[in-house]
Order: C-alpha cells, then structure tokens, then sequence
C-alpha cells in the first residue's frame, strides 16, 4: 500500500483491520539456527541479496483485537499464546529442523548401547 512497515514496540500501524508492529530477531536465531540458515542458503541459491540491512530479519507481531500487543499490559492472553515473540523467548531459539533433531536422537541412543 507504498507505507513503511512500523519498527519496534512503540510504533505501530492499522490498516485493514488489523494493527502490527515488526520487532528485530536476535542474531544467533537467524546465524545458529538450522530453520534460518536453511532459509538463507536457499535465497542465496537463487539469487536474492545478502542480508545487509539492520536489523536483518524481523518478526511481524500483530496486536490483540484491542490494539494490545503480547508485551502490553491487558494483552489477550490467546494472542500471547499464539505469537511468542522471540526476542523475549530464550527457549524459543535455536529451532532445529527435523533432519538435525533425529540426527541428534540417533548419536544419543548409539551413546547409551
């Protein structure tokens, strides 16, 4: 709609119904992460740019039906729920894929024989 996606968790934009915020993923998420590098390698694969802007990958947070998001007081509890922000979530990062996950599993049980 030629409009600037909002920045951080005191900008915001509504429009069509709907009010989001973007906020920055930590670097280790999109660098150590299985899911990410993934999905960088296959970009790069076809062509697109690297990544040079700061931040380079942000999460796309939108707000409650009341205009709150997840970190404001008073946030529906659902939409908590439904979007961890993972900036605020340690445990959410890094998230293996699954080939790396069974790779995992497997070196565990061949140690226990």
């Amino acid at each position: 709609a030629g409009m600037l996606l909002p920045f951080g968790r005191d900008d915001r934009l509504t429009t069509v119904g709907a009010t989001f915020t973007t906020v920055p993923v930590p670097d280790r998420c999109w660098t150590e992460s299985d899911l990410m590098a993934f999905w960088h390698n296959y970009y790069r694969s076809i062509g697109w740019p690297t990544m040079d802007t700061d931040p380079p990958v942000v999460q796309l947070v939108i707000a409650d039906e009341v205009g709150l998001f997840p970190w404001d007081e008073g946030c529906d509890a659902g939409c908590i729920e439904r979007q961890p922000i993972i900036e605020d979530d340690d445990s959410a990062w890094p998230r293996w894929n699954r080939a790396t996950r069974r790779s995992g599993h497997r070196s565990k049980r061949r140690r226990r024989r």
